[in-house]
């Protein structure tokens, strides 16, 4: 799905899963909120706008002298607090505009109306369009309707007007602006509802439509006047999601320029089903972010370096394919950009001028390679009688197994190997794969010089293999190889002269991120895969006259090739969003690439700290190791949980997390996530931020289930609660009701548990309570207390102290 074109993008509401079952037909008005409904912005927090403004006063002189961008965001936010609060003592509401705002900043910061004009600009440069709603604008402006914005806002009309117009929103087709400011009150309170209807009063309020982000504001509030309401839930994110598990593994989340956008691609699943849905925001929200940059900066290469040809690898060079294309047509470069059929097999015969000891050791360290796959790779399985009854066994075993000469079976099979006779047949085959391997390249390619390689990473074998063949012919070639993901050990091949670069990392940058992506590469191979076979050798097709690639059998099930065709339409759309937000905020986009290392981690967060619904369905695909074997294994097997089972969570981390042989794991995160949802998700949280809701509120809950308690009663409905109630879904606690002493919050809900008073929990029967309070734990304690002293049972009280 692209959309370059306007008409295109008046579709767009269609794929939305928050829009897409709007009938316009139904409504007279389309009541919309502004910030984070129509206004998306590039930024995780919308206090890091002030943030961004201190940065600019101080590049322009508008700051204080020692002033930190910091220190200024803090006034900000200190300032707004302190309006808000005089206007509430005041005048009985807490609307202000920017002026009261910075009216409570000292003088000594410098020109404060400088600095609220800055303001301004920051918001401008900071703020885009959202596509999805702006397409429903014009679906609603199509059949005749009024459309009206309402915000919960400190800036003014005019200011949220030249705030839309700078970033090119159709303002003709509004109505009506309400801001709480400009009428003592917003939407919670129910003014600002008040104020649409009374210009609306003609329209029966059900025939209104109001869509906004904040439940309480947008949903509840209009829901009191009969107003039909959307809760567009695009920008808040639900505990489970893959952008809260990045703030707990990484302390925030991360390429915070595409947080949003990212969002927004995971919502337009409307046409996928429940399970379907998964793979699709996997693709939009994860790999389509981490792939697409990738694709912009290879292609971002070939223009500055005036590049010939672009050919990414297989098997998932197909995929890179298209999504190079689809960024060589954004930026207009005309470029010959096809996959080769090429894997560490099918070019690592062909690299070797004869067979020698290292390169069969080399060999026999390959994962789940067997003795017939090593045999049948120099053409030896007829020849090798001697060795038949160990076919199947896996080469890195035959040190265990010793032969009536008193022998190991693999110095036995070393000393055929290297047997004069054998070793002249292979050294022949050998000449044999590399000749046809530089004639598959000369007639994909056409001319070797000035070119790029693509591929997923890591350590440079294939691209080292290629350049070793061609040079083992004579054949003069200029090869420039472009990696997601280089390997530290690419220093060496630096060294003896490739050109070989990694996009987030390469011979030592962002080393850590890359060894545990490293070590665990199985399912995100997959994802990225098309259903083409692995490339296992080269042959002469007599029909065409054309050297073409022999291929291994597609081996996986029907499900798991849809899921990846699923996974990558996500990639698509994510693509066609971020040449979207890159053609209206050009600035934002380049500074993206500035920071590798967050990058990096869209994938690393994938590997090292998956949700459980991420190792449950990728772990339960198959990858098959493609290096000589026609082996395919499950990612997450039932023998990696029962080692689990056998040696406890510590020891699998400790005997498996560094290296696949011991224990054959893929993938230990996942195997972990598996058996036991919470364990990463402790870990990370008391390291990153012991002193947080979430991280106290998960010590609570394993004391809790560690004395066997399934179901509770929580008690306060703020912060605290809610961090208690997600972590009590993800611990597997059953949370009958959460207590609330305010009466204004009883009927509502949090992640569907219903808030009550406390005489209507202690009703259920159940009288175990987790208090989810710090400065009135104690006092909640007595009342609690105190109230069962009429009641025949005894309350058990848990504080998170």
């Amino acid at each position: 799905m692209e959309f370059k074109q306007q008409e295109d993008l008046m579709n767009l509401w269609k794929y939305d899963k928050y829009l897409h079952s709007i009938d316009p037909k139904n409504y007279e008005i389309l009541s919309l909120d502004i910030f984070d409904t129509i206004l998306f912005r590039a930024c995780n927090h919308p206090t890091d706008i002030f943030l961004e403004v201190g940065n600019w006063a101080i590049n322009r002189g508008l700051l204080r002298q020692g002033l930190t961008p910091t220190e200024f965001q803090q006034l900000r936010i200190l300032a707004e607090e302190k309006a808000r609060n005089y206007s509430k003592k005041q005048y009985g509401h807490d609307e202000v505009t920017l002026l009261d705002i910075y009216n409570q900043i000292s003088e000594n910061i410098k020109d404060k109306n400088e600095l609220m004009e800055l303001e301004l600009e920051v918001e401008e440069e900071y703020c885009y369009l959202n596509p999805s709603v702006i397409s429903l604008i014009f679906e609603f402006v199509k059949h005749g309707k009024s459309i009206v914005l309402v915000s919960d806002m400190y800036l003014s009309t005019q200011q949220i007007t030249n705030l839309l117009v700078k970033n090119n929103f159709p303002i003709d087709y509004i109505d009506r602006i309400l801001i709480s400011n400009e009428h003592n009150g917003g939407k919670s309170s129910g003014i600002l509802f008040e104020t649409l209807l009374k210009h609306y009063s003609n329209i029966e309020s059900s025939r209104i439509l109001h869509i906004g982000d904040n439940k309480r504001a947008d949903v509840l509030g209009g829901e009191r006047f009969g107003i039909t309401t959307l809760h567009y839930n695009v920008i808040p994110s639900s505990f489970n999601s893959v952008f809260e598990w990045e703030k707990v593994r990484y302390g925030d989340a991360i390429v915070s320029e595409i947080l949003s956008l990212r969002k927004l691609a995971g919502s337009l699943s409307a046409k996928y089903k429940e399970n379907d849905e998964f793979w699709f925001k996997l693709g939009a929200e994860v790999l389509g972010p981490f792939f697409t940059l990738f694709a912009d900066w290879v292609i971002n290469i070939s223009r500055m370096e005036n590049k010939k040809g672009i050919y990414p690898f297989m098997r998932e060079g197909r995929l890179l394919k298209e999504l190079l294309i689809r960024s060589a047509n954004y930026y207009g470069l005309n470029i010959d950009i096809k996959e080769l059929y090429v894997s560490r097999q099918a070019t690592y015969l062909p690299s070797l001028e004869e067979l020698d000891k290292e390169a069969i050791e080399d060999l026999f360290d390959r994962r789940n390679i067997k003795i017939k796959d090593i045999l049948g790779m120099f053409g030896l399985l007829e020849c090798s009688e001697v060795f038949s009854d160990y076919f199947n066994l896996d080469v890195d075993q035959t040190s265990n197994v010793l032969l009536p000469s008193g022998k190991s079976l693999r110095v036995e099979l070393m000393n055929y190997l290297l047997s004069e006779e054998v070793k002249k047949k292979i050294n022949i085959t050998l000449k044999e794969k590399r000749k046809l391997l530089i004639q598959y390249l000369e007639q994909e390619i056409k001319d070797l010089e000035n070119i790029i390689t693509v591929d997923l990473g890591f350590q440079g074998t294939i691209q080292k293999s290629i350049e070793k063949a061609l040079h083992l012919s004579g054949k003069e070639f200029s090869i420039t190889h472009l990696l997601a993901l280089g390997a530290e050990k690419n220093k060496f091949n630096l060294l003896e002269g490739l050109d070989i670069r990694g996009f987030v990392g390469n011979a030592g940058e962002n080393a850590e991120l890359i060894k545990t992506i490293m070590r665990s590469p199985e399912g995100l191979e997959q994802l990225i895969m098309k259903k083409d076979g692995s490339t296992l050798d080269y042959k002469h097709d007599l029909n065409s006259n054309r050297v073409v690639p022999v291929l291994g059998k597609n081996q996986f099930a029907n499900w798991e090739i849809r899921a990846k065709e699923i996974c990558q339409q996500g990639m698509f759309v994510f693509q066609s969003l971020w040449f979207y937000f890159k053609e209206r905020k050009r600035k934002l986009s380049e500074k993206i690439f500035y920071n590798k290392n967050d990058i990096c981690k869209l994938v690393h967060r994938l590997i090292d700290f998956p949700t459980y619904e991420e190792s449950i369905k990728i772990g339960n695909m198959s990858h098959d190791d493609n290096f000589g074997t026609t082996s395919i294994n499950k990612i997450c097997s039932s023998d990696n949980e029962k080692l689990i089972d056998d040696i406890g969570i510590s020891g699998f981390l400790t005997r498996s997390l560094y290296s696949y042989q011991n224990g054959k794991v893929y993938w230990p995160q996942a195997v972990i996530t598996r058996k036991d949802r919470s364990y990463l998700f402790e870990m990370y949280v008391r390291f990153n931020n012991p002193f947080s809701y979430l991280a106290i509120m998960s010590q609570m809950v394993s004391k809790v289930i560690d004395e066997g308690n399934k179901r509770v009663i929580v008690y306060g409905a703020g912060e605290a609660g809610q961090a208690l109630v997600r972590v009590s879904e993800l611990f597997g606690l059953d949370i009958q009701c959460i207590v609330d002493r305010n009466p204004l919050l009883w009927g509502q809900k949090i992640n569907g548990v219903e808030i009550v008073s406390l005489d209507e929990a202690i009703k259920k029967g159940l009288h175990l309570y987790l208090v989810a309070s710090f400065a009135f734990a104690y006092q909640i304690k007595k009342d609690i207390e105190d109230r069962y002293k009429i009641e025949a049972k005894q309350p058990k009280i848990y504080l998170p102290l």
